[in-house]
């Protein structure tokens, strides 16, 4: 065995170990670690603390100074939480043997630079698979209506594929499953056959068309209108490109305003019919 460990650490590097350590014997070096006093580190520590329990902690990367204190390279979030809980004396951490401060700034950019940051389509994965209310609702909802949520967050290669997973939600939420139905069975006759058609810009301006208007907004015109401007892609490039020009209202405003247009003149061909 103790062979085996040399010929790794002659290839990786010295071998970490694994202890629980006295919290005032761990340290945070300003040279390089970041400063937790912002509004987004203070929301955090916060959440860490509420919701705190040993299955969900991750042990703290540390280097071992060689004089009784532990540098903290990754962690400091955690710790602060630790420490304000106040009935914590040891926290598990992974010591890195004796590094320089150089070397431990270097390490704490590495392991931010790396982190693989989870997504909204990892967390709705894993939330439905713990029984999120949310989860399962917007989950019951795309079942409802033969849709699935992106696996990945990545372009849909076929139809009926969700992007747009924080609107929908968002929808539902505040009760307005009627307006989201409505959005979706726009968008399955306009664009039967086209990927990548459930745009949150899309979404938005049907659902709120539908809280306005009700019965009084003309689906054909909506459906004519939509098929006219091409699709969902083309919509929001041209909503963008209003916006880089006229940045006094916002996207959405933009979008509304493109697709009313195109709305209000499909309208009237369909009354001079």
């Amino acid at each position: 065995m103790d062979n085996e460990n040399e010929i790794i650490e002659e290839k990786y590097g010295i071998l970490p170990d694994m202890d629980w350590l006295p919290i005032e014997q761990l340290i945070i070096d300003g040279t390089y670690q970041r400063d937790i006093k912002g509004r987004r580190s203070e929301n955090n520590i916060i959440k860490i603390m509420e919701t705190f329990s040993w299955s969900k902690f991750a042990p703290l990367t540390v280097n071992d100074n060689q004089n009784g204190t532990f540098s903290v390279i990754d962690g400091q979030h955690r710790l602060e939480a630790i420490k304000r809980l106040g009935d914590i004396k040891n926290v598990p951490c992974y010591i890195i043997p004796g590094e320089t401060i150089q070397q431990q700034a270097k390490t704490f950019t590495e392991t931010n630079q790396n982190r693989v940051c989870v997504n909204n389509f990892d967390l709705y994965k894993a939330k439905l698979a713990s029984g999120d209310k949310e989860a399962v609702r917007l989950n019951d909802f795309c079942l409802m209506h033969d849709l699935i949520v992106s696996p990945n967050g990545s372009i849909p290669n076929r139809p009926n594929i969700v992007l747009a997973i924080n609107t929908f939600k968002k929808l539902l939420r505040t009760n307005r499953e009627n307006d989201l139905d409505f959005a979706v069975g726009i968008i399955k006759q306009a664009f039967p056959a086209l990927n990548g058609q459930y745009r949150s810009d899309l979404v938005v301006y049907l659902a709120d068309a539908n809280k306005k208007y009700g019965t009084r907004f003309n689906r054909q015109a909506i459906i004519n209108a939509l098929r006219i401007s091409g699709n969902a892609d083309m919509l929001h490039r041209k909503a963008v490109n209003a916006r880089s020009i006229d940045r006094s209202i916002s996207h959405q405003s933009h979008y509304e305003r493109i697709l009313n247009n195109e709305y209000n003149r499909q309208y009237k061909l369909l009354k001079a019919k």
